[in-house]
């Protein structure tokens, strides 16, 4: 068979994955709380209003017939490792992605696990594109905002007090993503078992 024929039909199962911190029900519920204050304010223009809170930790691509053997390996991490702390502080704002954001203290736990989840992920040969990894953990309100809009969102959002608080992830979630007619999205969803 012709290797490039070999090639698109691999890309045919190729899938987009991410996989994400779950915070608790008290960070979530602040999270999405200011996404619905940002929805009274302006309705249209940016996304992640309807996405459910999360951390992202790294992003990958891979074929679809690697999957189960990519989600053993990461069930076994978990069996052992506890669910991870992190502190939140307030309200800011990256202005060159037009992203609103909760700021989190105390990352150093959620940057270790995003690497050896990458390390994993390079080493395991079960990934097909380069891994990306967060380099500055954060719970993202909205995005894609510009201009006009940015400002006046951020004016609006900022006034609302976030009051510093510890929150836990003792959860994990592993999106499955591919582009077609229709954006189709998978998930799973995965517990941090050690104490």
């Amino acid at each position: 068979m012709d290797n490039g024929l070999l090639f698109e039909l691999e890309k045919i199962a190729l899938f987009d994955y991410t996989i994400q911190l779950i915070p608790d029900k008290s960070m979530s519920k602040l999270a999405s709380n200011l996404k619905e204050e940002a929805k009274k304010i302006c309705s249209k223009g940016y996304t992640s209003v309807g996405t459910q809170p999360h951390i992202s930790l790294v992003n990958f691509s891979m074929l679809e017939k690697n999957e189960a053997p990519l989600l053993a390996i990461i069930e076994s991490i978990l069996a052992n490792h506890p669910k991870i702390i992190s502190r939140a502080t307030k309200l800011s704002v990256f202005e060159n992605s037009g992203t609103i954001f909760i700021n989190l203290e105390n990352v150093e736990a959620i940057k270790q696990f995003a690497k050896e989840l990458q390390v994993l992920l390079k080493t395991s040969n079960l990934t097909y594109k380069a891994v990306g990894i967060t380099t500055t953990p954060h719970i993202t309100i909205l995005k894609n905002l510009f201009g006009k809009q940015l400002d006046e969102l951020w004016t609006a959002l900022a006034k609302i007090p976030i009051m510093e608080q510890e929150f836990y992830c003792s959860h994990l979630r592993i999106k499955k993503m591919q582009q077609r007619t229709f954006y189709k999205e998978k998930e799973r969803t995965l517990p941090f078992l050690g104490k």
